[in-house]
């Protein structure tokens, strides 16, 4: 893990290209759990999770810093 405005890469397992586990016999994808996490908030499943990372997106990305939330039609 780097400092407060670096990306904090995903070393596991993945989906695609983000980072994924394995919770209470279902996936979890690690950025959005990371944001939840951060902030205290169990977000609708409808809700995306996204990056802005400095170098662009950064889908292994888990630095709450990085994330924001989305809709399905891309509004924040």
């Amino acid at each position: 893990m780097g400092g407060p405005s670096d990306c904090w890469v995903w070393k596991a397992g993945f989906v695609g290209r983000y980072g994924s586990f394995w919770l209470d016999k279902r996936s979890v994808l690690a950025h959005r759990l990371a944001f939840e996490l951060w902030w205290g908030i169990d977000l609708p499943s409808w809700l995306q999770v996204c990056h802005d990372c400095p170098g662009g997106d950064n889908p292994a990305c888990c630095n709450p810093a990085h994330l924001f939330v989305s809709d399905a039609m891309g509004h924040a």
